[in-house]
């Protein structure tokens, strides 16, 4: 009996150790880079604001758009490594929030915290119009506000990730791009297919040829990652390219739809 013990003792420290050096991984693996965060700096061109909840990328040098983006990070990701691609999007015209997840998107993705931070974030942008994008976790999250709260949003672009699982889109009017790489080996085509399923007839799917998952942000290595084939230059150049065309789209809607966003953005709990 004694021995069973032991055996079973050994066996339980073994995984605690094993889920420790695991968390430890991700933290570190999860940390933005050196280039991330110079992105969060303002200078001549765009306008950051660091906020607790969120980060805000203005133009500061052309002519603002009517369509905004709002931006939500993957899990456990510091929401600083996408900082880069926002200031890209916001270099063109598009105010840009990064959105922190709840809990680095340990939280459900029911939570009301977000849909109260998303809501600060588009009250202090003032856009016109948003499209809402999200990597990975961040995806789940992001068609979840979509779901609750279908006309506040003209777009949706889900990125590396093979939410919605636990619910469907289908029916939804909301303009859906799915964007994929086919490195990434934390998906698979018969994931991506599934996911599809649960979204409208009119999603697109794009292909980013020789992109993984890790870089469409800026951060370490994501466990189970593929090896890309392209530069991390050319997959977000590629990345910033997509968005800027749905943001396009949704900015020469917003010319003939009434401003609504502000009176609505008063939904949620605050945490």
């Amino acid at each position: 009996m004694t021995r069973a013990r032991t055996l079973i003792a050994r066996f339980v420290t073994g995984i605690a150790l094993l889920l420790a050096g695991f968390l430890v991984y991700m933290y570190v693996e999860s940390r933005p880079t050196a280039q991330a965060r110079l992105a969060i700096q303002t200078d001549a061109t765009v306008r950051v604001t660091v906020r607790p909840r969120d980060m805000l990328f203005e133009p500061v040098a052309v002519r603002r758009a009517a369509a905004g983006l709002l931006f939500l990070p993957g899990s456990p990701v510091d929401p600083i490594a996408y900082a880069p691609l926002a200031r890209a999007i916001a270099a063109r015209g598009h105010s840009t929030a990064i959105v922190s997840l709840p809990y680095r998107g340990l939280a459900s993705a029911k939570s009301r915290h977000l849909a109260t931070r998303a809501s600060e974030a588009m009250r202090a942008l003032g856009a016109q119009r948003w499209v809402i994008a999200g990597h990975s976790r961040g995806g789940e999250f992001g068609s979840r506000l979509v779901l609750d709260n279908p006309g506040r949003f003209a777009a949706l672009v889900l990125i590396a990730t093979t939410h919605p699982r636990s619910f469907s889109l289908v029916n939804t009017s909301v303009d859906v791009i799915q964007v994929s790489g086919d490195r990434d080996g934390t998906t698979s085509d018969d994931e991506l297919g599934a996911a599809r399923a649960r979204l409208p007839a009119s999603t697109r799917h794009v292909v980013i040829s020789g992109a993984n998952h890790s870089q469409f942000g800026f951060y370490g290595w994501y466990p189970f990652d593929g090896t890309p084939t392209i530069s991390h230059a050319s997959q977000i150049a590629q990345t910033v390219d997509i968005l800027l065309a749905t943001l396009g789209k949704a900015d020469s809607a917003a010319a003939d739809a009434p401003r609504t966003d502000r009176h609505n953005d008063r939904e949620g709990t605050q945490d």
